[in-house]
């Protein structure tokens, strides 16, 4: 699938003006959006594992290192 420039400009055109939009718009305070991520409890411990093993390598690494 390709993008035209032409398609490319117009998409870009009109981000221009909604942004324009929201800035003349929004003269109220803003608020700041924050992501809310929920990781379910399988990733929380794959995630643990993975720092785990990265400490422990980095431990040896350097008490290899240390020997030499």
């Amino acid at each position: 699938m390709t993008i035209s420039a032409f398609q490319f400009y117009s998409i870009t055109q009109l981000y221009n003006r909604i942004s324009k939009l929201k800035a003349s718009g929004s003269s109220e305070k803003e608020t700041e959006r924050k992501d809310i991520v929920s990781i379910s409890s399988e990733a929380k411990k794959r995630q643990l594992l993975e720092q785990t093993k990265k400490e422990v390598l980095e431990k040896i690494k350097r008490v290899g290192a240390a020997q030499q």
